[in-house]
């Protein structure tokens, strides 16, 4: 990539970077071989550990910059003194074994095919004698996910004006909770000129095939609000994260000056289920790409068999679609084969050894297995051909996305990249923060990324979906009731991602 490249798409990551800022960019992007978008990235993942407020992130300074090339000279120090203790291994020290919480979340997919067998490991004492295996906890109090049956339907039967009375059905439904939350008389409409401030609740949408910008940003309300017209936004220079409210003076944009918060979920019930939970939570690709081996999966059920859990939470795909092997037709044995192999023999292991352990699988747009290629997703079907057992109380298969409880926990899961898509389609705008109504933690990307998820109260908010990850969603806009949270948030979200995997405690 030449330099005036280089500088174009630095910008397009770092909205607003500076020319200090940039040249530092272009330095370490030239040092450590890494292009723009993974350093943008790696700002994420540093930013986050180091708890910066979203303001810093939104505005990417020299300072910055040289924190960011700190972190990444402590990255290379430490891959050296780690490569330089694997080929002068010391007499007496024993191999390192992974170690596992009460809420133990693997590593990302591209990153865990860097790893030694997908498991990331951890520092322990060294001893001379092998860990003693943990006991087994009680068995798992498990609740399923609610209509189930709803996810096997019928697809590539879309119809048009179905797809658009869905997508007015989500204004609609959204407008009334935010007028019956603010206890409005009515709400207005963004293409009507008035000098009078309104509120309005519409769609946010990219009027361009470009990067969001804030030119680019119009507001689509339904037909009985405003007969579905798309207005462009313009913002005041104290616009304030509470409600939306502002005028259309000219007619030819709405001048937003405030932003009304959607109402949040309600938080679950308690539960007098005991809450104690130890759990072990994965996704795939299981495999590296250059084989079908599935060397990180046989580390997993390893280390598993070690640590004993209550609940095992498997997320698809099982067999990608997208694995170089499979694309390029260098494979022998059906989708099926594969699993039964790899995957299901380890599983019958694992029930056979660990009894009490409550195995939970949810599938993949991209998974070979899987006859429902679309989002929201049925359930695996219980073939003989995959070798499970068609009736197992502890072997679950469920919906993608689900919320099930376990002990009292409500669990919600998908194995779509939804925080890869919310970003890659962001837009940042500064704008003074209404204190009482947000939490006094500070609001790093990733939370903030998350809270999105949970205002909306959807596991895909996102339409239409970004061009460049279409094939991965195959987004079904009349089904989409199915993506919604029935109003409760759950108190773990778990979402697979291209992202810097993380955990955090958030609230809505």
């Amino acid at each position: 990539m030449n330099e005036e490249d280089l500088r174009s798409e630095l910008r397009d990551q770092f909205t607003g970077i500076d020319e200090e800022a940039l040249l530092k960019c272009i330095s370490m992007c030239r040092t450590y071989n890494i292009t723009p978008e993974n350093l943008k990235y790696k700002w994420e993942a540093f930013s986050f550990n180091s708890s910066l407020k979203d303001t810093t992130l939104t505005f990417f300074t020299a300072d910055s910059a040289s924190g960011l090339q700190q972190m990444l000279q402590r990255e290379v120090a430490n891959m050296s003194h780690q490569k330089a203790a694997v080929s002068k291994p010391s007499v007496g020290k024993k191999l390192r074994q992974p170690a596992v919480g009460n809420m133990m979340a693997y590593s990302t997919p591209a990153q865990s095919r860097r790893q030694q067998g997908g498991v990331k490991v951890e520092p322990t004492t060294p001893s001379l004698h092998p860990r003693a295996r943990p006991p087994a906890g009680p068995p798992a109090n498990y609740i399923p996910p609610q209509n189930i049956d709803s996810y096997a339907y019928r697809y590539m039967h879309e119809k048009m004006h179905d797809r658009a009375a869905i997508l007015d059905d989500q204004l609609d439904e959204m407008a009334e909770t935010v007028r019956k939350h603010y206890q409005l008389q009515e709400l207005g409409d963004p293409s009507v000129v008035t000098q009078d401030e309104t509120v309005v609740v519409g769609r946010i949408i990219n009027d361009s095939d470009t990067k969001i910008s804030e030119t680019s940003i119009f507001i689509e309300s339904s037909r009985m609000m405003g007969m579905g017209a798309r207005i462009p936004l313009e913002f005041d220079a104290d616009v304030k994260i509470r409600s939306l409210k502002g005028r259309n003076g000219s007619g030819s944009s709405f001048v937003v000056s405030e932003f009304l918060r959607i109402p949040p979920l309600l938080p679950g019930l308690k539960s007098d289920v005991d809450s104690s939970l130890k759990a072990v939570i994965a996704c795939g690709p299981y495999s590296f790409d250059s084989d079908l081996d599935y060397k990180p999966f046989t580390a997993l059920i390893d280390n598993i068999l070690i640590e004993r859990p209550q609940l095992l939470v498997l997320i698809g795909p099982f067999v990608d679609s997208n694995h170089p092997l499979v694309k390029t037709g260098q494979v022998d044995d059906t989708p099926a084969d594969i699993f039964r192999h790899k995957i299901a023999s380890s599983l019958v292991r694992l029930e056979s050894e660990i009894p009490e352990l409550l195995v939970v699988i949810v599938p993949s747009p991209r998974d070979l297995i899987s006859h429902h290629v679309v989002f929201p997703q049925a359930a695996l079907e219980r073939i003989p051909q995959l070798g499970l057992p068609k009736v197992s109380t502890d072997l679950t298969w469920v919906p993608n996305p689900s919320l099930f409880s376990v002990n009292g926990i409500r669990i919600g899961v998908t194995s779509i990249d939804v925080l890869f898509h919310i970003r890659k389609d962001e837009f940042f705008k500064h704008a003074p923060e209404v204190s009482d109504e947000l939490d006094s933690q500070p609001a790093d990307a990733m939370t903030m990324l998350c809270r999105q998820i949970l205002e909306q109260q959807s596991f895909y908010p996102l339409f239409p979906v970004p061009k460049e990850v279409q094939e991965d969603v195959n987004l079904s806009i009349t089904h989409s009731n199915l993506l919604k949270m029935d109003g409760f948030a759950p108190d773990v979200l778990i979402i697979p991602s291209k992202l810097k995997e993380f955990q955090k405690v958030g609230s809505i």
